[in-house]
């Protein structure tokens, strides 16, 4: 039987290199205050990004505008890369798409697996119900349809690890079927 551990592992050098957080749903009135307020981002913590202002047909950085929510609108998408983003535990290199219709949109996190696989199994509990938890935390206050976690692209079911959902699944039981994959013995 092929393992998680096999599919992330093979000769010591990872296969599937990056996770993603998917969140879905995100209406766009609620998106200055997500993420200037929960993710805390300021132009000092960004190393690149861009964004197209569409009302001025220009191409625009994170330091050139106040609100992001003005910049998406109608509809826009962008990009911003990071070196460190908090969502419960702290995650390294996190690269955030930004992607918006009139009144919903998507937001996606892309990060190296390395911030939650580790070797060891108990730090990787750790992190995992950490980041799990404050997830959960923000699909409930903003009211998200649903919060994939995964490998890139988290979207495909076969590369979905956890969704969290209206439905409300039991993060905990997810996360030890995870892990009994990932820390199986060879």
């Amino acid at each position: 039987m092929v393992t998680l551990r096999d599919l992330l592992i093979n000769k010591g050098e990872f296969k599937m290199e990056y996770l993603e957080i998917v969140l879905i749903d995100l209406n766009k009135n609620n998106l200055d205050e997500f993420v200037y307020n929960e993710l805390k981002l300021q132009s000092s913590t960004i190393i690149s990004s861009h964004f197209h202002d569409n009302k001025l047909n220009k191409d625009l950085e994170f330091s050139q505008f106040k609100s992001l929510k003005s910049i998406l609108s109608p509809i826009g998408t962008g990009n911003t890369f990071v070196e460190k983003l908090h969502m419960g535990i702290n995650l390294q290199k996190v690269m955030i798409v930004y992607s918006f219709d009139e009144k919903l949109g998507d937001i996606v996190m892309n990060f190296p697996n390395e911030e939650l696989f580790t070797e060891s199994q108990a730090d990787f509990r750790r992190k995992f119900t950490k980041l799990v938890g404050h997830l959960d935390t923000l699909k409930r206050k903003y009211k998200l349809k649903s919060i994939k976690i995964g490998f890139e692209p988290a979207v495909d079911d076969d590369m979905l690890l956890l969704e969290l959902n209206k439905d409300d699944p039991n993060y905990r039981e997810e996360i030890k079927r995870i892990m009994k994959y990932q820390y199986e013995s060879e």
